[in-house]
């Protein structure tokens, strides 16, 4: 039994905890894992850049070093909600712009080279508002984005979808809404080449999650409405066995809210859900698939404070283990990802550790997520909410945005880590007998 305890003892070397960033605020919302076993974040940053928001990207290697850094903006604020890695190893970056467009904020998206030099740029929109929050590349090399606009459509907001060509130019553009607001926070592939919006509906008294199927043109599927006793919201969505995994947050049985999970079929029917939380506010921010069948879960829990929370799930949605981590301050997790090697990578922000302001906080677990010394095991009560879904109104309208190649100013920056933990702790070793 030797094998197994060295196996553990190798997942835990080169483990880190690393916060990056500088005086101001500096937050990720977005976490990818690179072809060359590396890391790249993706948010935004006061502390470089303009005096106010800019894109913050940040790319790191296999042990979190910085590898280099950049903002990206104009004079007004700019914030990124996702990155991915192009297949040609760059990145696709997708938030919204203030200080170009057509309008109040237009949705902004950048095409970097491997090496973090712009390509091109795109500001998508109208004279209202849009936002982009999801970003997907194509086998044809295109891009597919989701996110609202309050420009067009039926509504006060409705869901934003476009598709650019690899070379950012507009391919097509479409709203799905109705009367009332619609937005989409996530997206995730079908078995039909088609996509998973989901996000929230709102139609002037609740707030429900919105599900919305879409054809690989992005013609409307199907839409439903997720109820859940009290509210909830979606946050992540990752296609799973026969369906999809969604997560987010509905209010507790004392009206706090706990985090959700809820497995729904390829129709959007619910199969199961569960409520994660503690005696405060706690939600899911993100989901990874994980080995042998289960899967990660990323956001925060509250204890008196907020702390990073990650949960491990086995696929029927049984809780296999459960960690926190933190600093003295507030903490939450808004992003997670499995590495090729089976470690798992949870990025959020921190306000206790760091140089100042908020930081970015990236930590790296083991595969069965320990990270000796560091985090702990943390204590949540498991609930069976009441869920229910139906047909959502909603219709899908073609639109023509308005599609502007601006002045974005990338910026090259100085990047520095703080290791908040200490190296893993060396696990026991094994008796001969063992």
């Amino acid at each position: 039994m030797i094998a197994p305890v060295l196996l553990l003892a190798q997942a835990y070397q080169d483990l880190f905890a690393r916060t990056y960033g500088g005086r101001s605020d500096d937050w990720a919302y977005s976490l990818s894992v690179t072809s060359d076993a590396g890391f790249v974040l993706a948010g935004y940053t006061r502390s470089f850049g303009s005096a106010s928001a800019d894109f913050l990207l940040v790319k790191t290697n296999f042990f979190g070093d910085p590898e280099w850094a950049l903002t990206a903006g104009g004079p007004g604020s700019e914030y990124a909600n996702a990155v991915i890695q192009t297949a040609d190893g760059g990145f696709a970056l997708a938030g919204y712009t203030r200080s170009v467009g057509a309008g109040g904020s237009d949705a902004l998206v950048l095409k970097l080279r491997q090496d973090g030099e712009l390509e091109w740029a795109r500001a998508i929109g109208g004279t209202g508002n849009e936002c982009a929050f999801a970003v997907e590349q194509l086998p044809d090399g295109s891009f597919l984005l989701a996110g609202y606009t309050t420009t067009y459509g039926l509504g006060g907001s409705d869901v934003f979808l476009f598709k650019l060509t690899q070379d950012g130019e507009l391919d097509w553009a479409r709203t799905v809404g109705g009367p009332g607001s619609e937005s989409v926070n996530c997206m995730a592939r079908t078995n039909e080449a088609g996509f998973l919006l989901a996000g929230y509906g709102h139609d002037g008294s609740d707030l429900d999650p919105l599900l919305v199927c879409v054809s690989p043109s992005g013609d409307l599927v199907w839409a439903r409405s997720v109820a859940v006793a009290g509210g909830s919201y979606i946050r992540s969505a990752i296609p799973w066995t026969d369906g999809f995994l969604l997560a987010g947050w509905a209010k507790g049985k004392y009206g706090d809210p706990d985090a959700l999970v809820v497995k729904i079929s390829e129709k959007g029917e619910i199969k199961w859900a569960r409520t994660f939380g503690g005696p405060g506010h706690d939600w899911a921010s993100s989901l990874t698939p994980l080995p042998d069948g289960g899967f990660g879960v990323a956001g925060c829990i509250s204890f008196g404070h907020y702390n990073f929370l990650a949960m491990r799930l086995s696929g029927s949605g049984e809780l296999e283990w459960a960690k926190t981590f933190g600093s003295p301050g507030w903490d939450a997790a808004s992003c997670i990802a499995r590495a090729p090697d089976g470690r798992i990578a949870v990025a959020g922000y921190t306000s206790g550790f760091g140089i100042g302001g908020d930081d970015i906080l990236l930590v790296e677990l083991g595969p069965d997520g320990n990270y000796p010394g560091c985090v702990v095991d943390c204590p949540v009560r498991v609930r069976v909410p009441s869920v229910n879904s139906g047909p959502a109104r909603v219709e899908s309208v073609p639109c023509l945005p308005t599609v502007s190649d601006p002045a974005i100013t990338i910026r090259k920056v100085p990047m520095g880590a703080v290791d908040v933990c200490a190296p893993p702790l060396e696990e026991p070793e094994a008796s001969p007998d063992q």
